[in-house]
């Protein structure tokens, strides 16, 4: 299941269904550091969420990652709630180990969750800004693994069975594709205790695509503020399909 965006709730894919859940917000206003505190309230019942997904012909078995940027922590942690597990109200658990997270994506599996570091994690970074990946199981003990160091961002899962394999990107600005670094590839072995990242590929190297790539691999998308997405048998070095997000 994967964090696709955030505004009133949190809208996450599992397999071919898109789902939305609302959190409602309550306001604390004793001031911590100078800020009001905002605390999620949980509004429905671990089954009842299980019930959501098997309805779907999805799986109860489901879990959501994000990151927790509340101002009275030093830094962002990285949170989970597993739906699976045998409580009355989703519990949030907090991976203590996977500091100053960002763009977290959880694999296709269930088990592993990656994400990246730095002030150029994210798409619409700017192009001076580097960020690194890291891979970690779903766990509150869990150790993070590095993946790729300076530069890597924007880290997504390949949508696959057989194997675990990444894309990430070199450079996360927008119009990324406009020839600002590469698109990178690296399979990562969790046969193991720990897992291993192999040796990057690059998967495209005319601009970055932030998106990740299609379960066929024939395409890469780009993110941002703008959306691109290109054929990778084409040949082209510039996106077929581009449109504009206005907020």
């Amino acid at each position: 299941m994967q964090l696709d965006s955030w505004r009133n709730g949190i809208l996450f894919h599992y397999k071919n269904y898109r789902f939305l859940i609302i959190f409602h917000l309550i306001l604390f206003f004793p001031i911590t550091n100078g800020y009001a505190l905002l605390k999620p309230v949980m509004t429905s019942s671990t089954k009842e969420i299980r019930d959501f997904f098997s309805a779907g012909n999805g799986s109860s078995n489901a879990k959501l990652v994000f990151v927790d940027y509340s101002r009275k922590n030093s830094t962002k942690k990285l949170c989970y709630l597993d739906f699976s597990e045998k409580i009355t109200i989703p519990v949030v658990h907090t991976i203590s180990a996977a500091e100053d997270a960002n763009v977290p994506v959880i694999s296709p599996d269930g088990n592993w969750v990656i994400y990246a570091t730095g002030e150029g994690s994210e798409a619409g970074s700017p192009v001076n800004k580097r960020s690194s990946v890291y891979i970690c199981r779903i766990s509150k003990d869990a150790v993070p693994v590095l993946v790729a160091a300076d530069s890597a961002c924007e880290p997504r899962f390949v949508q696959q069975n057989n194997e675990l394999t990444v894309i990430y990107t070199t450079l996360a600005p927008n119009c990324a594709w406009e020839g600002f670094g590469k698109t990178m590839k690296v399979d990562i072995d969790v046969s193991g205790n720990t897992p291993v990242a192999g040796t990057p590929e690059v998967l495209f190297r005319h601009g970055s695509y932030t998106g990740g790539m299609s379960k066929d691999a024939k395409y890469l998308c780009g993110g941002g503020r703008h959306i691109a997405m290109i054929d990778l048998t084409s040949g082209k070095t510039r996106p077929d399909t581009v449109s504009v997000y206005k907020q």
